[in-house]
């Protein structure tokens, strides 16, 4: 099994306010403290921590606050929701948050917390 070192992100991350029953939340389970290692159990936990760790340190888009983690997990839900169906954008594009293909989580963490909103309000359709 691959074990992904992760000191300096859960570190930082556990400095930042988190604790570590809650990283392990995060990443669903698969983070663990092992031989005075954090380490990831597996690729997708790896990315979780990852993820957590590169919007606390991004730089915001402006002086205000960036996304929070619920606000981009929800537009990537409604991005998906987008793609299966086939719809458009709405008045707000989101195909500018897609790679290959994906939805590039780590460009939505580093938007403002006003333009995620907006964002979310023109995926469901509210504008």
């Amino acid at each position: 099994m691959a074990m992904y070192t992760m000191n300096r992100e859960v570190k930082a991350l556990i400095e930042s306010g988190y604790t570590f029953e809650q990283l392990v939340q995060k990443a669903d389970g698969e983070l663990r403290y092992s031989g005075g290692d954090y380490e990831a159990t597996n690729r997708y936990g790896e990315q979780r921590i990852t993820r957590l760790y590169d919007r606390l340190t991004a730089e915001p888009e402006a002086s205000e606050p960036v996304a929070t983690e619920r606000q981009v997990d929800y537009i990537t839900s409604l991005i998906i929701g987008k793609i299966r169906s086939g719809e458009g954008d709405g008045f707000a594009s989101w195909t500018q948050y897609l790679t290959n293909g994906q939805v590039d989580q780590d460009k939505l963490g580093r938007i403002t917390r006003r333009r995620a909103s907006e964002l979310i309000s023109s995926l469901k359709g509210a504008y």
